[in-house]
């Protein structure tokens, strides 16, 4: 289900940016860090010469190969950084959307939508399909918990966040009742946790 706000092709784009795992940044120019390994080979030889006096080709050849890696590798460090932080940061943009603009729902809800003639306004779908959604990630949340093997002490674990996931879920089943009685929509039994079935 897309927000009816979204175009078609908006709505595409943001889900296929959010699938798209890792998302392959531009690599990095490697004319900045080439033109820094040889300004640093250039300084590492005339430290050999000026400073040590040295004037064996193996000395000069030395100190520019020092030179070079110290000028070289921290300006390509500092280049593969920013890459992979504007792929981080297009890949979090990309999922922000796609969670305000798309909602998962079963496959039951489109064959419901479009059955018994329904003629439903495109934001009641989508407030429907955000409530069943909602639902299914706190029954999920849920089952994890209860299934999941925390490294803590069970007992005590069990009497102080079983209570609170419990609540989180049967709060939004209760919205999605509420809603999903006004529009004749009768909720699957797959959006209930597994273990409270």
């Amino acid at each position: 289900m897309a927000d009816p706000h979204l175009s078609r092709q908006e709505a595409e784009a943001a889900l296929r940016s959010a699938l798209t795992w890792p998302r392959v940044g531009s690599p990095v120019d490697p004319t900045a860090a080439g033109a820094a390994a040889a300004g640093g080979g250039v300084l590492g030889i005339a430290l050999a010469v000026g400073a040590f006096g040295l004037v064996e080709w193996p000395s000069w050849i030395a100190f520019g190969a020092v030179g070079a890696a110290a000028g070289g590798i921290p300006v390509w460090a500092w280049l593969d950084g920013r890459v992979q932080e504007q792929t981080r940061a297009r890949q979090r943009a990309a999922t922000r959307v796609a969670r305000e603009s798309l909602v998962e729902v079963p496959a039951s809800f489109a064959t419901w939508a479009g059955s018994d003639g329904k003629s439903l306004a495109h934001d009641d779908l989508v407030a429907l399909a955000r409530a069943v959604s909602a639902t299914r990630a706190a029954a999920s949340t849920l089952d994890a918990w209860r299934w999941g093997e925390p490294d803590v002490d069970w007992p005590h674990a069990h009497a102080v966040v079983d209570p609170v996931l419990v609540g989180e879920y049967e709060a939004a089943r209760a919205v999605l009742d509420e809603l999903a009685g006004s529009l004749s929509y009768e909720v699957p039994a797959e959006v209930a946790p597994e273990s409270l079935r």
